[in-house]
């Protein structure tokens, strides 16, 4: 789950693993695994001749 715009970036990814073992072991392990991450960025403009050399080779490809 995310927003992006030109200059700002934020987005919310969760992920959940969870490992099963056979009813016989004798030690049993917390296998469950859960994170959350959260991030927000801010985008600055490029610098003018990396602008012009992108806008050039987009032009080329056809972007």
């Amino acid at each position: 789950m995310g927003y992006n715009s030109d200059s700002f970036f934020t987005f919310l990814n969760f992920n959940y693993a969870d490992f099963l073992q056979e009813s016989k072991a004798s030690i049993r392990l917390n296998d469950e695994i859960s994170m959350l991450k959260i991030t927000a960025g801010y985008r600055f403009d490029p610098p003018k001749k990396i602008k012009e050399y992108y806008d050039k080779t987009a032009e080329k490809v056809g972007l």
